[in-house]
């Protein structure tokens, strides 16, 4: 016997309508496949637009709020500066006013030292009436200088006046 013959085995055949009905059912298979692979891919092509208009869309908002972000920080950044500039102008200007204060203080205590030196204070003089003038004021002095025997002329009174105390009848005369 031929080795053919002897790994052979007995097998019904078919027959050729049964083969046709098969590649006819496979073709069929394969372009309901091919149908809903392409209606597949069509909805996943749009699924993958829908996402990626939504994706842009997305970026295109955050690019907007990022521009609008960077805007606010320079406009706060440029405000900082602003204010910064303005507090050292202030600072400075509070430093100067203080110089010129305390030179004023200065000046104003030398000038009481000249006036204390050159000014008579009298105590004890009682008001003539309720509204009093300088007029009545020397008037007042040149009389005490008459009987103290001591001339003193209008022409030496710089100035005259009542220095103000917590009692208001009897305020003290300071004459300069």
């Amino acid at each position: 016997m031929p080795i053919d013959d002897q790994t052979a085995g007995y097998k019904r055949k078919h027959s050729g309508e049964d083969d046709q009905e098969v590649r006819t059912s496979m073709a069929e298979i394969r372009m309901l496949f091919t149908a809903s692979s392409y209606e597949n891919d069509k909805k996943f092509e749009c699924l993958r637009k829908s996402l990626e208009q939504s994706f842009l869309q997305s970026i295109n908002e955050l690019k907007a709020q990022n521009e609008a972000i960077t805007k606010s920080m320079e406009l706060i950044s440029d405000k900082y500066d602003e204010m910064t500039t303005h507090m050292k102008k202030v600072e400075n200007e509070q430093k100067d006013q203080k110089r010129y204060i305390h030179l004023l203080e200065q000046k104003i205590e030398l000038l009481e030292r000249k006036n204390v030196s050159s000014s008579i204070e009298i105590r004890n003089i009682p008001k003539l009436n309720a509204s009093e003038t300088k007029e009545d004021l020397i008037k007042t002095v040149k009389n005490i200088s008459d009987v103290l025997k001591v001339p003193i002329d209008k022409m030496d009174i710089k100035d005259i006046y009542r220095t103000n105390t917590k009692i208001e009848s009897n305020k003290p005369i300071t004459l300069v």
